[in-house]
């Protein structure tokens, strides 16, 4: 098994993109690197993507959040589907949310995963940071 360190090592530059295509700018790669070694999130990779996930409890369940994912879509939805799924189920999880465009829904579905669509994310800029 590889470190948090060597696995994002290799898994940064699609996290840059991600982090560039989020367009926020509230989040560095140093600051998901430290996320990562705080424990407060977890990164899956291969060589042609990158997901990082964090686990959200709530009143009644627990939701993993597909906070950012790069690369190459379908490697992004074979790391989804092959690794981040059976991890959601085992820590038992009672819904994956993904913050991404509709075309993650068809990706998933091609892969017979019943994905929906609720709703979008819609980001106001209020200021300056």
């Amino acid at each position: 098994m590889i470190s948090a360190v060597q696995q994002f090592k290799q898994a940064s530059p699609f996290i840059e993109r991600a982090l560039v295509e989020e367009g926020t700018g509230l989040y560095t790669c140093k600051d998901v690197l430290d996320d990562l070694l705080m424990d407060r999130a977890l990164c899956w990779s291969n060589t042609r993507a990158a997901i990082i996930t964090r686990m959200r409890q709530f009143p009644h369940g627990k939701s993993l959040l597909l906070w950012l994912g790069g690369g190459e879509i379908d490697a992004i939805v074979t790391l989804a589907v092959e690794q981040v799924l059976p991890y959601a189920k085992h820590e038992g999880a009672v819904v994956i949310e993904i913050n991404g465009r509709p075309g993650w829904a068809r990706a998933l579905k091609r892969r017979g995963i019943d994905a929906r669509t609720t709703s979008h994310v819609i980001l106001i800029n209020v200021g300056e940071h």
